[in-house]
């Protein structure tokens, strides 16, 4: 019998124990407790991510960041109001490479766009980063009625590559439409990791 009672003893200890650890890192290293990066399941758009959200992402040894969203799921600062405000109004839209997917906020190509409108066109120019992982032109042309048109953009960049054709005729089987509106009907409505 004493061999039970320490044998719960040490359970109860290592229990205690993990839980001080798991106390500590959410106090001193927060960022540790951020969630991968995962797009959402969503009626209308098929896959977006969600509002006002921060993940931690590693894509190699070297390359560890956090993605941040707006209110609209865009990996973007900027709100609808915000970009009103500039006098020149550009939006990209696009996959992975327009989202970024692996650089920092800086390094993406919305912000390398906006830098250089700056310096030689007009220093009141932002680029509004549409971007969102395996999408298409099918699915880009949901999300800029339902989202982007009231970002008002002056000028609107489609960015294209070889995978989007498939992904196309794979979202248009996908879709149906319900009351003369395209929608994804989807049995479960969770987060996923979504990389196309």
């Amino acid at each position: 019998t004493e061999l039970w009672k320490e044998s719960v003893l040490f359970l109860v200890a290592c229990l205690v124990a993990l839980l001080f650890g798991q106390i500590l890192v959410v106090c001193f290293y927060p960022e540790l407790n951020l969630p991968h990066l995962s797009a959402v399941r969503e009626r209308k758009y098929h896959h977006i991510y969600p509002p006002n959200a921060t993940f931690r992402e590693k894509f190699s040894d070297q390359i560890e960041m956090e993605i941040r969203t707006n209110s609209d799921g865009l990996r973007t600062e900027y709100e609808p109001s915000t970009f009103n405000d500039h006098s020149l109004r550009v939006a990209i839209l696009g996959d992975s490479f327009v989202f970024g997917l692996g650089v920092e906020p800086e390094e993406t190509l919305s912000a390398v766009l906006e830098k250089e409108l700056r310096e030689k066109v007009n220093p009141d120019a932002a680029v509004l980063n549409c971007g969102i992982v395996s999408y298409s032109p099918f699915l880009e042309s949901i999300l800029f009625e339902g989202v982007v048109r009231k970002y008002r953009p002056q000028f609107t960049l489609l960015f294209l590559d070889a995978t989007d054709f498939s992904d196309d005729v794979r979202y248009r089987k996908e879709a149906q439409v319900v009351d003369e509106e395209i929608v994804f009907e989807f049995r479960a409505i969770k987060p996923f990791r979504y990389w196309g």
